[in-house]
C-alpha cells in the first residue's frame, strides 16, 4: 500500500491566458472515459473567461475535483500536450520507477476508487469539490513495477480484444445500413429493370406500390395517465397486478423498454410484436414490444398484420431521418398522428417483401450474435480486473 505523495508531485506550469488565445482546453469525460479537448459550439465564439490557468504536459495524471466521484480522471494524451485546465482540476507527475501509468489507469478506472473520492468530497449541490488534501492521504496497492506491467499488458490484451469486436459490430452495422438502403428502395439485385420517380422516396421499382403507413398498419398515440400530464412515480401506489406503463423515449432501454408498475388501468395498451416510436425529441428512436405494456406522451405503437411485421420494422427504419426532417415544435420537436399516418412506404408484392426481411434479419442476427461476445468478453474483463488489481 503505497502512499500518493511517495509516487505523485503536483504539475502544471501557471500561465495567464488571453480571451482570444487558441491554445486547446481540456475537459475530462465522468465514468473513466477519457481526457479531451474542450469544445465550443460552432456557432459561439471561442472565449477564454479565466485567465489564470495552468498549462498541462502529455503523459500527466489529470483529476477533476467536481467530477472526481463520477469517475472524471485519467491521463493526457499527447495531441493534448500544452493545452490548459482551470483551476477545478489537478495535474500531476507519477515516478514511472514505482508506478505504471497503464496500470495506475486501470486501477483508477475501478468505480471503487470513484467511491473513495466521493467520500472525501464536500461542498453544495452543484459544487461538490474533491478536498485535495484528504487526497493526498490515500494509499494505493502497487504491487512490484515488473508485476503492474505485466497485469496491465493482460488487460490490455482483453482491451483489444474488445475493441476488435466492437469494430466487426460497427462494419456489419454499416453493412446493414447499406443493404437496408438498397433493399427498401430498390428492391432485390437485378430484379427490377423498370423505375419510376416519388416524391419524398426517390426512385423505387415501377411495380411496386407505395402507400402511405396508416394504409398497412393501425397507429395508436400514447397518453398520459388520467389526472397526470407528467408521470410521477410518488404519487401511486405500485401493485404487482399493474400493467407495465412506458412514459415516454426516456424510458427506453438498450433493447427492451424497462416497465414501471402503474396499479390503475392504462389509458392505452400495446401488445407484443407491436413497434414502439418515439414522436418527441429525440424522434425515431424505435423498439418491440415484447410484452402487454401500456403507453404514454412521447411515444406512438405501430401495430402491423404479422405478415408484414418485420418489413415494417425495416421500412420505417429507413423512414426515419424522413420524420426527423418534417418534425416540427417550439419546445420540443415532435410528430403527430397525421404525419406518422401519412408517411410514405415502399410496398413491393409479400413475396419480395419477406425475402427483404429475410435477408436484413440474418444480418441482424449475426449483430446479436457478436453483440452477446462482446458482453460477455466485458464481464470477463471486470472479473479479472478486480482479481488483478486488487482494489
Amino acid at each position: 500500500m503505497v502512499p500518493w505523495a511517495s509516487f505523485a508531485t503536483p504539475a502544471g506550469e501557471p500561465i495567464v491566458v488571453e480571451p482570444d488565445s487558441d491554445l486547446k482546453q481540456v475537459t475530462v469525460r465522468v465514468r473513466h472515459r477519457g481526457v479531451v479537448e474542450r469544445k465550443v459550439s460552432k456557432n459561439k465564439k471561442r472565449v477564454i473567461g479565466t485567465p489564470n490557468q495552468k498549462q498541462i504536459r502529455a503523459g500527466q495524471f489529470i483529476i477533476s475535483r467536481i467530477d472526481a466521484r463520477n469517475g472524471a480522471c485519467g491521463f493526457v494524451p499527447k495531441d493534448l500536450d500544452g493545452a490548459i485546465v482551470t483551476s477545478s482540476f489537478r495535474a500531476f507527475d507519477l515516478d514511472s520507477s514505482i508506478v505504471d501509468s497503464r496500470y495506475f489507469d486501470y486501477l483508477v478506472g475501478m468505480p471503487i476508487f470513484w467511491k473513495l473520492c466521493e467520500s472525501i468530497s464536500d461542498g453544495s449541490t452543484n459544487r461538490v469539490c474533491l478536498d485535495m488534501d484528504l487526497f493526498d492521504s490515500f494509499v494505493f496497492p502497487l504491487p512490484p513495477l515488473s508485476e503492474q506491467k505485466e497485469v496491465s499488458m493482460i488487460l490490455l490484451s482483453v482491451d483489444e480484444a474488445i475493441k476488435q469486436t466492437e469494430n466487426v459490430i460497427t462494419k456489419i452495422e454499416q453493412l446493414r445500413d447499406a443493404l437496408l438502403t438498397e433493399l427498401i428502395t430498390k428492391g432485390l439485385p437485378g430484379y427490377h429493370k423498370k423505375w419510376k420517380e416519388v416524391s419524398g422516396l426517390g426512385t423505387v421499382p415501377l411495380s411496386w406500390q407505395v402507400v402511405r403507413l396508416g394504409d398497412i398498419s393501425e397507429i395508436v398515440m400514447g397518453q398520459s395517465p388520467p389526472g397526470h400530464t407528467v408521470f410521477d412515480r410518488e404519487s401511486i401506489t405500485l401493485e404487482e397486478e399493474g400493467l407495465p406503463f412506458i412514459q415516454g423515449n426516456a424510458e427506453f432501454g438498450e433493447l427492451y423498454p424497462t416497465p414501471i408498475k402503474w396499479c390503475n388501468k392504462p389509458p392505452k395498451i400495446v401488445n407484443p410484436g407491436t413497434i414502439l416510436i418515439s414522436v418527441r425529441a429525440p424522434v425515431g428512436e424505435m423498439n418491440r414490444v415484447v410484452s402487454t405494456m401500456s403507453i404514454g406522451r412521447g411515444l406512438a405503437a405501430i401495430h402491423f398484420p404479422e405478415q408484414d411485421r418485420d418489413f415494417g420494422w425495416y421500412a420505417i427504419n429507413k423512414a426515419k431521418n424522413h420524420l426527423d426532417r418534417i418534425s416540427q415544435g417550439s419546445t420540443f420537436e415532435a410528430i403527430s398522428y397525421k404525419d406518422l399516418v401519412a408517411l410514405k412506404i415502399p410496398y413491393p408484392v409479400l413475396e419480395e417483401r419477406n425475402f427483404i426481411a429475410f435477408i436484413l434479419n440474418k444480418v441482424e442476427i449475426a449483430i446479436r450474435k457478436i453483440k452477446v461476445e462482446l458482453n460477455f468478453a466485458t464481464m470477463f474483463k471486470n472479473a479479472i480486473r478486480h482479481s488483478l488489481l486488487r482494489m
